[in-house]
């Protein structure tokens, strides 16, 4: 991650000045993300502001796992019906770019539902579920996560 920001700040002036600004912000956020700063993370999405489809799926799945950390169940629900709607609607996006994060949304859903408790699917069944699945976004993240709830209940 050091090396990533490091990265970042040198070469943020060779970016194309039209998109230097959501550029850098959009990976600045995955850059505190990944250092559990949810909250500076969250506030870098909030100036990225482009309607390119690459932009906004990826601000739409950070910030999915940002709420999952910060346990923002009902704001992750709310963001998951609206990317839906804005993945089917969109007629810019390509379909199999649709259909990598129509899965992800779909299994997120399900991982959100294993973390409030719900036991209508297990982790266990749902990581081999996502694991025998090709093409979908953030995935290693989503096993990651179910990982996790794995180890805590045993």
């Amino acid at each position: 991650v050091k090396l990533a920001e490091e990265f970042l700040l040198k070469y943020k002036e060779n970016l194309l000045p039209e998109q230097m600004v959501n550029a850098f912000s959009y990976n600045y956020a995955h850059i505190y993300f990944r250092n559990g700063k949810y909250d500076d993370a969250l506030e870098k999405l909030r100036t990225v502001k482009s309607n390119d489809y690459l932009f906004r799926t990826g601000i739409n799945d950070l910030l999915l796992k940002i709420y999952y950390e910060k346990n923002a169940i009902e704001a992750a629900l709310n963001l998951v019906d609206t990317y839906k709607h804005y993945i089917s609607k969109s007629e810019n996006i390509p379909p199999d770019y649709k259909i990598l994060h129509e899965k992800f949304i779909r299994y997120y859903k399900e991982l959100i539902k294993i973390k409030s408790g719900s036991t209508e699917i297990t982790a266990d069944y749902l990581a081999d579920k996502i694991n025998k699945e090709t093409g979908i976004s953030s995935k290693s993240w989503l096993l990651d996560k179910l990982n996790e709830i794995q180890t805590v209940t045993v």
